[in-house]
């Protein structure tokens, strides 16, 4: 048993630590989402931008050294994987203003609603592009 456990392990550990760290930025993705919304009044689109620069820069440290443990040889390779980290999650954050805008805006659902729906997408969104992008194995 302990054998099967640590070769599927082996085989999708990276899936196994990528919930875990998508779960914390998540985590601090709503919680602040829902405080700048609810508790401060700011709009929500404005509260989306501000919590994705916060969220993100957690994801790649995460994602970097937890999920993918990549090893990066010099600064500029760490600043390219950055930005790259960086440009990948700017699509899924213009996806998440999509979507948000077509459920808050159009739609007329609650915001903290639409906002972990599009989480549950972003999260998926996420782990393919930093897999087949950002962190693969050159």
């Amino acid at each position: 048993m302990r054998t099967k456990l640590r070769t599927l392990y082996e085989k999708h550990g990276d899936i196994l630590r990528y919930l875990v760290i998508g779960g914390l930025t998540t985590l601090i993705d709503m919680g602040l989402f829902a405080l700048l919304v609810s508790g401060f009044g700011v709009y929500y689109q404005t509260a989306n931008v501000i919590v994705w620069v916060l969220a993100v820069s957690f994801a790649f440290v995460g994602n970097k050294w937890v999920v993918f443990r990549t090893k990066t040889k010099s600064p500029s390779a760490l600043w390219k994987e950055a930005a790259s980290f960086f440009a990948m999650r700017l699509v899924t954050l213009l996806f998440s203003a999509a979507f948000l805008y077509g459920t808050v805006d159009l739609l007329v659902w609650n915001e903290n609603v639409a906002k972990l729906l599009c989480n549950i997408a972003v999260v998926i969104l996420n782990y393919v592009l930093s897999k087949l992008v950002v962190f693969r194995a050159r």
